[in-house]
């Protein structure tokens, strides 16, 4: 037993020893790799020079210059909707609608860039994505980055309005029935009922004054709402409290339930291609 835990602690610290190279010598590995947001309008063009000057890239890559980052469509080379230069120094949206760009960045001395893509997932990078650039080459010794577009979403059809025009749509709907849950028997139906219509107006203002500004998190918060109303849909079930409530009490309690079904596997329609 203490032989095996001796063995992992090894591991362990040689893994951190491991880490601690990499960040800090770039000659050793790729020194990091991030995830890289960004918008773009209708042929509007993204250069290996503004790439270059964000801050994201400077504070991995330094003071780097837009010749020593390549910028790559990846998988979307051959989307009509796109082109690239052959030289790595830009790229270009003619499609029609707004899009949010999501982008892999890896940083590494030139020279070694290319080994380096070897290393991370191949659904973020492949060799083949860096085709077009000329600073991975044997002759290059000096620091240069890959900066690969990996997904796109148009951000009129992101699911952002989408989600809010679904949560009215339900709180509307749904008015009716809460109302009448409130002429239930028990008590502690009512207290459940009055919880859910709570929680419905502190989403609803939440919407209206502060997620209307927040791109995608209304979608999240959209999810979040119908799990919780779900549960409290299903604890009075479970707990037995509505066992004695007339049979058109019972009905609305299923009736919400099913929309509250629903509504949930809606949000996880709207917050897939967001994953």
């Amino acid at each position: 037993m203490k032989t095996g835990l001796i063995f992992l602690s090894i591991i362990l610290l040689a893994a951190f020893a491991q880490s601690e190279i990499s960040f800090d010598n770039v000659s050793n590995q790729a020194n990091e790799f991030f995830g890289l947001s960004k918008e773009v309008a209708s042929a509007e063009v993204i250069t290996s020079q503004e790439l270059s000057q964000l801050k994201s890239v400077q504070d991995i890559a330094g003071n780097i210059q837009g010749d020593q980052v390549c910028v790559s469509l990846g998988e979307f080379k051959n989307n009509p909707d796109w082109q690239q230069s052959i030289n790595g120094q830009s790229i270009t949206y003619f499609g029609v609608d707004p899009q949010e760009l999501d982008f892999f960045v890896i940083c590494e001395v030139g020279n070694k860039l290319g080994s380096a893509i070897s290393f991370f997932p191949n659904n973020k990078i492949k060799p083949e994505y860096a085709s077009n650039c000329p600073q991975i080459n044997p002759a290059n010794k000096n620091l240069a980055c890959l900066v690969v577009l990996n997904k796109f979403v148009s951000k009129e059809n992101s699911g952002d309005n989408v989600s809010i025009q679904l949560f009215f749509l339900y709180a509307f709907v749904l008015l009716i029935p809460f109302l009448f849950m409130f002429r239930a028997k028990n008590i502690n139906l009512k207290v459940f009922n009055f919880i859910k219509v709570v929680f419905l107006i502190m989403i609803f203002t939440v919407f209206y004054f502060i997620s209307l500004a927040i791109s995608a998190l209304n979608i999240v918060m959209l999810l979040f709402f119908f799990f919780v109303q779900i549960n409290l849909s299903i604890a009075p079930l479970i707990l037995g409290i509505a066992d004695e409530e007339t049979s058109s009490t019972k009905l609305v309690m299923k009736i919400i339930l099913v929309l509250e079904v629903i509504g949930l596997i809606a949000s996880i329609i709207l917050i897939s291609p967001l994953l």
